[in-house]
């Protein structure tokens, strides 16, 4: 097809496969050759080139010289392999929707992969993958609808059916031929098991005897952890096989019936059958868990390897809340002065306390954050029991030159008032029955506060998390707040009074504290008092108060 020379040694070449770009390299010079064997660009590296790689789709370009790494975004290129590929699957799309009744996905995608087109060179090497990923997939349908004819013999003998087609029934047969070519490919699962195998592998070189526990968390505990989870999505994967060869055999079954019946009655029915549809969605189904095995993997390895000198993005805030479930709101911080791009934030569970419920992959994306940007995230959790749980979590990001980093984020402790009790409404007058009802389980404490004002205690005290704000007495001097909760482990009943008074003269600070707490039984109504007395010290702590 084209041939290229050189005054020098050629040392060593690779070509991608599309057969579109070609990197050598020969003493002090590396080089990139276009499609026709023309020179695109060259770079001198001052000492020997030792070696080179690029990735698949040849948007980066990192080439080894004796003492350094040099790093090219091959950006020119990958823009016109965008818009190439752009093109092809224009091209297939408009083909492939004639006779493909399940192409809703694909053309959502597309329009994805065409807003992202234009944006910058991370955004580009993004979406690459997406567009490789649907050009394969619209070319196997065109492949297989242009094969049909050929391969319809066989098909009609796997259903136990062979010649019994007729000419009409041919092209209203071929959505459940081309879904049976979807149920039957299963290249996603090996994949997944090859990838879930390296990752054993890798973690299988740790030497746990040599690891130093100088991190914040065991490195040791979270190697066999990824161990253990790696194992688990191993099973799962195998799961997933499993499902997809039952639903081929039972479609095939359902196919078999269908065209039986066409057979014995006459009467051929052009609409696609529900089946049709149920099998789609199984499929759709086991994409979505295959995405979260594969989310799971990432993070298992995220939190094997990650780096603790974090000075790019900050856990801002972080506060549980408990309401049908237990939610855990967080904010974050871009604390660099460049934006950051393609953000997973990842949790990890150390504690029997909580299960993850939302997201199921453990994984929130956001999307990018300028210098100093906050975000607001949320994970969902169910609440099991009272056991000592830690969320930590992990941040993975590409950095100003494309680079991705994972840093630790941090870790939030489960907290009686934020994780396992939660807002129980109820009126001022149902409150002073429910305390009459438990005034045999009463719990009280009391507290000299100097240094705040009646009304910023009351602010304060009124904002209790895990509670409901029943009702709200308010004076210049004094102030009696109510609330009432119930616990999302056994349906316990909290009630609480918080009775604020002012001591001494007008110009006085100080305010006397008094704290009544009804439930249940005895050991509720303590714990509530001494959960509520906690939270109160500490957020007048950090308004500078004295107790006295």
């Amino acid at each position: 097809m084209w041939t290229y020379s050189s005054e020098d040694i050629l040392e060593d070449f690779e070509v991608l496969s599309s057969g579109m770009m070609t990197g050598l390299y020969s003493n002090n010079y590396f080089h990139i050759l276009d499609e026709n064997g023309e020179q695109a660009w060259s770079y001198y590296a001052r000492e020997k080139v030792v070696d080179f790689s690029f990735s698949s789709f040849g948007g980066d370009v990192v080439v080894a010289s004796e003492t350094k790494i040099h790093w090219f975004q091959n950006e020119g290129f990958l823009r016109n392999q965008v818009n190439t590929n752009l093109d092809i699957i224009r091209s297939l799309m408009s083909k492939v929707s004639v006779y493909e009744s399940n192409t809703g996905d694909m053309q959502d995608n597309f329009t994805l992969i065409e807003e992202q087109s234009g944006g910058n060179f991370i955004s580009l090497k993004t979406s690459f993958k997406m567009i490789t990923d649907l050009r394969e997939k619209l070319e196997i349908l065109h492949k297989r609808h242009v094969n049909y004819l050929d391969t319809l013999p066989e098909f009609m003998d796997s259903l136990g059916l062979q010649g019994a087609q007729t000419d009409e029934m041919v092209p209203l047969i071929y959505p459940y031929f081309s879904l049976c070519g979807d149920i039957e490919d299963n290249s996603e699962y090996v994949r997944l098991m090859e990838y879930a195998t390296h990752l054993l592998s890798k973690l299988d070189r740790y030497d746990l005897t040599k690891i130093k526990n100088d991190s914040i968390f065991d490195q040791k505990n979270f190697i066999i952890d990824a161990k253990k989870g790696i194992n688990k999505e191993i099973a799962e994967i195998e799961k997933l096989t499993q499902q997809s060869e039952d639903d081929l055999k039972k479609l095939r079954i359902a196919v078999n019936g269908l065209i039986i019946s066409w057979l014995e009655s006459g009467q051929i029915v052009n609409e696609i059958q529900d089946f049709y549809h149920n099998f789609s969605d199984n499929i759709a189904t086991r994409t979505l868990k295959s995405e979260v095995i594969l989310e799971k993997m990432e993070s298992h390895m995220a939190f094997v390897d990650y780096n603790t000198s974090n000075e790019s993005v900050k856990l801002h805030k972080s506060r549980f809340r408990a309401r049908k479930e237990v939610e855990l709101k967080l904010d974050l911080l871009n604390n660099s002065e460049n934006k950051l791009e393609n953000m997973n934030v990842r949790v990890k569970i150390e504690g029997g306390g909580l299960d993850l419920l939302s997201p199921p992959s453990g994984v929130v994306r956001i999307d990018h954050l300028k210098p100093g940007e906050v975000s607001p995230i949320t994970f969902t959790f169910s609440p099991n029991n009272r056991a000592n749980t830690r969320v930590i979590l992990v941040i993975q990001y590409l950095d100003v030159v494309g680079r991705k980093c994972t840093d630790w984020l941090g870790d939030v402790e489960t907290n009686f008032l934020g994780c396992f009790v939660r807002p129980a409404k109820i009126s001022e007058s149902e409150h002073e029955s429910e305390r009459l009802k438990y005034k045999d389980n009463t719990s009280h404490t009391s507290l000299n506060i100097e240094g705040l004002q009646v009304s910023k205690i009351t602010k304060i005290a009124k904002s209790m998390p895990g509670l409901y704000l029943c009702d709200l007495k308010e004076e210049e001097t004094r102030s009696i707040i109510y609330h009432s909760g119930e616990s999302s482990l056994d349906g316990s009943k909290y009630y609480s009074m918080i009775f604020l008074r002012k001591l001494g003269e007008a110009e006085s600070l100080r305010v006397a504290l008094e704290l009544i707490c009804h439930s249940n039984d005895i050991d509720n109504s303590s714990e509530l008092k001494e959960e509520i007395l906690l939270y109160l010290k500490n957020k007048l702590l950090e308004l500078n108060a004295k107790f006295v």
